[in-house]
């Protein structure tokens, strides 16, 4: 009897959680997340909710090559910065290049965060 109402009690206890909005029993789960395409590129940590301050690491660099009328076919992006959200304290490090293509019109990029709430690297790369 005390096991059966042990395991009501655990039972109702998950439900609560989900109900709250909690992914684990530890808390939300910390993920990063990009969105790359030829127009824009964002990076973030699934689970971070407000704003964030961020700084650069080291210089951000942007080569690109111009085509015979002048027109840009390619962009690449290098960057290496670090993001701490203001509601939580935690601090993230992301790297990464995104490289655009216009003449193809596709994107490839590798992106890796670390952080506090990471469990290890995480990266995001082009399929």
């Amino acid at each position: 009897m005390k096991t059966l109402k042990s395991i009501m009690i655990f039972s109702i206890l998950i439900l609560a959680m989900s109900a709250c909005g909690s992914d684990t029993l530890l808390g939300p789960k910390y993920e990063l997340v990009c969105e790359v395409d030829t127009e824009s590129y964002k990076y973030w940590i699934e689970g971070e909710e407000g704003e964030f301050s961020e700084q650069n690491v080291s210089d951000m660099t942007r080569s690109q090559t111009f085509g015979p009328g002048g027109d840009i076919e390619n962009v690449e992006i290098e960057f290496d910065q670090k993001r701490t959200y203001s509601e939580s304290g935690n601090v993230y490090f992301f790297k990464g290049t995104v490289a655009v293509n216009f003449l193809q019109d596709t994107v490839s990029y590798e992106i890796t965060a670390t952080g506090d709430t990471l469990d290890g690297p995480q990266t995001c790369i082009s399929d």
